[in-house]
């Protein structure tokens, strides 16, 4: 898979740009808005950037992980310690990068 170059993620974003939505209840629809996050509804798009979004996520937590290596080696820290550490760090990066 090749990489997006700006290009790309310049058409993608004209998709995104100034989308309207409203909501519909029973019969009745709600004024139209301004959408500023998420993706279109049916969009065939959105299970890419899903895997887009999962690719910078792993990638986060791979480079904590690799830069945290001194600390697994480390003697005097304890293993419930350290795996606990690494637990804490990644599943905060994994939450922080969910919800941006």
């Amino acid at each position: 898979m090749r990489l997006l170059v700006y290009e790309d993620m310049r058409i993608l974003e004209a998709l995104y740009q100034d989308v309207i939505s409203a909501v519909r209840m029973d019969t009745e629809l709600s004024e139209w808005f301004l959408t500023v996050v998420g993706v279109m509804q049916g969009c065939v798009l959105s299970p890419v950037f899903f895997n887009i979004l999962l690719e910078v996520v792993i990638g986060l937590a791979a480079g904590i992980l690799r830069s945290l290596h001194h600390i697994w080696k480390a003697e005097d820290i304890s293993k419930p310690t350290k795996v606990l550490l690494y637990k804490t760090l990644v599943q905060s990066i994994i939450l922080h990068n969910s919800e941006t």
